[in-house]
């Protein structure tokens, strides 16, 4: 609703502000009546969808663009779309992806996410992520991000075994598993891309870690092939991703150029 009172001191046309108090029930095109004595007019307000609180938004329709490594002609298009898949008993939302930064088909599948209180899950066949020999596929969910933990928490993904085959070298198995860390929390981020600059807040950045089983103990890998960091921030999503080597030296860099979250 919107209201005021109040006495007018003079004749002839007066702004009147009308406080407003309520939350709106329906998106879209609201209009609101205004009586003042016998006379009744209207005007419109456009109430907006809510505004997701989450770090990694899965609503439908809801879509990213994203620029790599600096290069304007080198980019990608993300949405939402309805359909969900179930795996392990949970729904996940599925996103998709050009390589046309228009929007423009062909469209392949990126991946399959969900949520569950704190944490964001990706359903994710492993042995294409890691590079073990595919096929046979291995199904698998991990946790990548926390939102409700503070800087310098860990957590651990569980373990995942397959065979590499690089020759002339013979196959290999191994068994990995990936480790997270919040490394920074609420903090403010500048994206610079082809298209502007960007200031985004309360952003968490996650830095990402393999280890490797050696018999039975865990052996970081980040001295010999490196880490990635990703930079989540709330209401928006993922605005950046960095690849480093092991010398921290950013091999690959993917940014946000546009979103639009509903």
């Amino acid at each position: 609703t919107f209201a005021a009172t109040g006495v007018f001191s003079a004749t002839g046309a007066t702004t009147v502000t009308l406080v407003g108090s309520g939350t709106p029930t329906t998106t879209g095109a609201n209009i609101v009546l205004v009586t003042a004595g016998a006379t009744t007019c209207s005007f419109g307000i456009n109430v907006l969808p809510p505004v997701s609180n989450d770090y990694f938004p899965r609503t439908t329709n809801s879509n990213w663009s994203y620029e790599f490594d600096d290069v304007a002609n080198d980019s990608i298009f993300e949405k939402v779309i309805p359909q969900t898949i179930t795996a392990l008993g949970n729904p996940f939302n599925i996103f998709m992806q050009s390589s046309n930064i228009n929007a423009v088909p062909p469209f392949d599948t990126l991946g399959y996410y969900r949520k569950s209180g704190g944490d964001y899950y990706q359903w994710v066949d492993i042995n294409d992520l890691i590079g073990f020999d595919n096929p046979p596929q291995q199904w698998v969910e991990y946790i990548m991000l926390k939102d409700n933990q503070p800087v310098g928490n860990n957590w651990k993904s569980a373990p995942f075994t397959g065979t590499v085959t690089a020759p002339p070298a013979p196959a290999q198995t191994l068994t990995v598993r990936f480790s997270y860390t919040i490394s920074e929390k609420d903090v403010t981020k500048t994206v610079i891309t082809s298209k502007g600059t960007n200031s985004f807040n309360n952003v968490i950045v996650v830095k990402e870690e393999f280890e490797q089983l050696v018999g039975a103990t865990w052996v970081p890998l980040t001295s010999t092939i490196g880490y990635g960091k990703s930079y989540y921030a709330k209401g928006i999503g993922l605005i950046k991703y960095e690849a480093l080597d092991p010398a921290n030296t950013v091999v690959f860099l993917q940014e946000l150029r546009r979103f639009e979250v509903y």
